[in-house]
């Protein structure tokens, strides 16, 4: 008999929760062992450890499923997250493939796209919508260098935050470290890709050579 795939399930909008957890109910592949609305409701569970796959929204009260992906792997390199949720900007993407994610997939994808999906990186590959692995592509072709007017026009804090993004933390610490809000934070990086006519931290990455942004 084939072993079915142990699967944990965790969305806080109540009536995707239940169309997810009626659909693999009822599925001869899987066994659904975890259904949760946060990230602290799946840490509670002690059988964590016998999942096969966790399909996790990102926005969540508390903890992001991004945050979650982290600890959970971690912990438990075995465990496949699938991210399934609206967000397809470059930053959530590249952020769930730093914490792990085994796939990507939107909301939009039918039920039968999501199983599919699921069972393909239960076989060892790994699973992305359409628009998702057209943007990852996109992201690994030749970019041109910042424009020098761009860099020319930052003021010193926002040159100070560049160089915290190119250190590799986040929007939190970094407002940690400058001691104003997390919203300034992001006010200031939307004024910084205008400028410097990029869309992502990760682009910004790619295309900066700290020795731009010194003091």
């Amino acid at each position: 008999m084939t072993k079915k795939i142990r699967l944990g399930i965790l969305e806080d909008v109540g009536v995707i929760r239940s169309t997810l957890t009626d659909f693999f109910e009822n599925d001869s592949e899987f066994e659904l062992s975890i259904t949760a609305s946060d990230a602290e409701e799946v840490l509670e569970y002690d059988d964590i450890p016998l999942l096969d796959q966790l399909l996790c929204d990102i926005s969540l009260p508390g903890k992001s499923g991004i945050e979650l992906a982290w600890m959970l792997k971690t912990k438990y390199p075995h465990l496949q997250i699938i991210m399934f949720t609206v967000f397809k900007d470059d930053d959530k993407i590249f952020d769930a493939i730093r914490a792990g994610a085994d796939g990507y997939l939107l909301k939009s994808a039918s039920l039968v796209e999501l199983r599919k999906a699921l069972l393909d990186v239960a076989a060892g590959g790994s699973a992305m919508s359409p628009a998702i692995a057209r943007r990852v592509m996109d992201f690994f072709k030749p970019t041109s260098a910042l424009p020098a007017s761009g860099v020319e026009s930052l003021t010193e804090q926002e040159k100070q935050i560049v160089r915290h993004i190119l250190d590799g933390h986040n929007n939190r610490v970094i407002a940690d470290l400058m001691c104003i809000s997390i919203d300034t934070i992001k006010y200031h990086i939307k004024k910084i890709y205008k400028k410097l006519q990029v869309n992502s931290r990760y682009e910004l990455e790619r295309t900066s050579p700290r020795n731009l942004f010194s003091s």
